[in-house]
């Protein structure tokens, strides 16, 4: 079993969604499963789970229709559940329609993680357009169609291979060590990371995971 400080990441990641919708917080509990379910990787188990959850919080909701795009720009500008129930909207629509929207969300002082589902909804869709992101005061300009998908990046494979080199004989901590590259993958874009910053990447992952698990035992 993949235990990390007596619960392992998926468990407590189910167990979150499980607290939100106990408290009638669907938006919160939809918005964790909409970022999970864009993950590089997810365990078939874990994502049965999430569907599963996924469909109870829509017949809460009622979201199994279809929105104005009035109101993808309305949930753009509101808090980070709404932020990310636009951005997954967005991800099932042809973003090439939808350029002018999108960059003004990118420019805006808006939440990370749904901005950052957004660019890689626009690198999966290869769009060729110069955006501009700004995040924390830095702006970058960017174009999707030239950033490789996370998963095909060499940045992201020479990570891999180190990670899975040191846990070859620990599938448990490969797993959770892979989720965690995703994340931090996701969290870099637009940005190509260099070899130098995909070490440090892959030494704060191996620093994080060896002294959860030294303190779970």
């Amino acid at each position: 079993m993949l235990y990390l400080l007596k619960m392992n990441y998926y468990d407590e990641t189910i167990e979150k969604i499980k607290e939100y919708i106990d408290c009638n917080d669907f938006l919160s509990a939809k918005a964790i499963i909409l970022e999970e379910l864009k993950q590089v990787y997810i365990p078939a188990d874990f994502e049965k789970s999430l569907y599963s959850y996924l469909s109870i919080i829509n017949d809460n909701l009622n979201t199994n229709k279809t929105y104005s795009i009035n109101d993808i720009e309305a949930f753009l500008m509101q808090d980070e559940q709404h932020q990310l129930i636009a951005v997954d909207y967005l991800d099932k629509l042809n973003l090439r329609d939808y350029i002018d929207i999108c960059d003004s969300y990118l420019r805006q002082g808006s939440y990370k993680n749904g901005k950052v589902l957004l660019i890689d909804s626009l690198i999966r869709q290869q769009v060729d357009h110069e955006f501009t992101y700004i995040d924390d005061n830095n702006t970058y300009n960017f174009n999707p169609i030239k950033i490789p998908k996370i998963e095909e990046s060499d940045i992201y494979k020479y990570i891999y291979n180190v990670l899975n080199d040191y846990y070859m004989k620990e599938p448990s901590k490969l797993m959770l060590a892979i989720q965690l590259l995703n994340k931090e993958m996701l969290l870099s874009l637009p940005n190509i990371i260099d070899i130098q910053y995909g070490n440090d990447i892959a030494d704060k992952i191996i620093n994080y995971i060896d002294s959860a698990f030294d303190s779970a035992n």
